[in-house]
């Protein structure tokens, strides 16, 4: 897993997006085929996280864990 500080360009897809209160998070494909979140609280972009090697399940239980106040980035 990596993280990224600045708006990735590789995200090509959004997938799916997930919100809860002040809290919303995006599931993304990447260009290369890995799966990524990008994170947002107060709607102002936090960070995005790419998981190389995890399924598309793996990036969605993270974006709703995040949004449940579970995760935190």
């Amino acid at each position: 897993m990596h993280k990224h500080n600045t708006i990735n360009s590789s995200f090509q897809f959004e997938l799916s997006t997930y919100q809860e209160g002040n809290r919303r998070s995006e599931v993304w494909r990447t260009d290369l085929g890995a799966y990524a979140g990008r994170f947002y609280e107060n709607n102002v972009w936090v960070v995005d996280e790419v998981y190389t090697g995890y399924s598309e399940e793996y990036a969605e239980n993270a974006c709703e864990n995040y949004v449940m106040g579970i995760k935190n980035v």
